[in-house]
């Protein structure tokens, strides 16, 4: 094990000349190691960056960044805190805490994270659980999506199979709905709901709103029942001609529901 930690200590004397306010100091720490080894690093008011790594990794940087090239161990945890501008090319998996923070990743396997007033951002995703509150999602292209979020806007690219989220004063914005798409589950309350798709796919729904809109692509779609009853409204129907292949299934209150068709 290698342990290395700096302290750096007033001058007290009132007779030096060093005047510690306008001292500027900088540590470098630089770590050559096997890639197989695992890694529990902490910096305050510093960056952290990694090249590849296979062992597993603790990592915890306040008022810095993060820069990471490989994690391919599965397990991984990660918490930062009013850290700007932090990015990580490929992690395989593991845990991720954000507090005042945001973080860009290309991609990864399966991720938890855990964010408060922070922006997370990603491109290719198999798997991720989220709680968040207060901030932004993005995920370019992703298999599957849960959580829970509050204050929180969701972007989503293309969703391949499943999304199940529930959320409050927020947004959820699904640019493509994959034909593989298996399943869609929202439970909203004063979060708008935007979904486009293909004319190639086949799915059904079940919109359930209240004191909303729901809109919809009216040549694509076939409503078999709608209910309406003061400011609450229920709809169930299908998109497509062909058999469906997928199920989306809203309860929204004060919040539209929107189904667009991309060209």
């Amino acid at each position: 094990m290698v342990e290395a930690k700096t302290t750096i200590q007033k001058n007290k004397s009132r007779w030096s000349f060093w005047n510690t306010k306008s001292i500027e100091y900088k540590v470098n720490y630089f770590i050559k190691m096997p890639k197989t080894n695992n890694i529990d690093f902490t910096n305050k008011y510093g960056n952290i960056a990694i090249d590849e790594t296979t062992g597993k990794t603790d990592i915890k940087c306040a008022y810095g960044n993060v820069y990471i090239d490989q994690l391919q161990n599965q397990s991984n945890v990660i918490n930062l805190d009013y850290c700007g501008a932090s990015e990580i090319n490929y992690i395989k998996g593991g845990n991720i805490s954000l507090d005042y923070s945001k973080l860009d990743i290309d991609t990864t396997e399966e991720l938890k994270l855990s964010s408060d007033y922070s922006n997370f951002k990603i491109i290719d995703a198999k798997s991720i659980n989220f709680n968040c509150d207060y901030g932004t999602i993005s995920a370019k292209n992703i298999e599957k999506i849960s959580g829970s979020s509050d204050y929180t806007t969701i972007k989503i690219g293309k969703l391949k199979t499943k999304l199940k989220v529930s959320t409050d004063y927020g947004a959820i914005q699904i640019e493509n709905l994959e034909d593989t798409f298996e399943d869609v589950t929202i439970n909203s309350d004063y979060a708008s709901v935007k979904m486009g798709t293909k004319s190639s796919n086949n799915f059904k729904f079940n919109i359930a709103i209240s004191y909303a809109n729901f809109s919809y692509p009216e040549n694509n779609t076939e409503i078999f029942k709608r209910i309406k009853k003061s400011n609450n409204n229920y709809y169930e129907g299908v998109f497509g001609n062909g058999s469906p292949n997928g199920a989306i299934k809203i309860n929204s209150s004060y919040g539209s529901v929107k189904l667009k068709l991309n060209n």
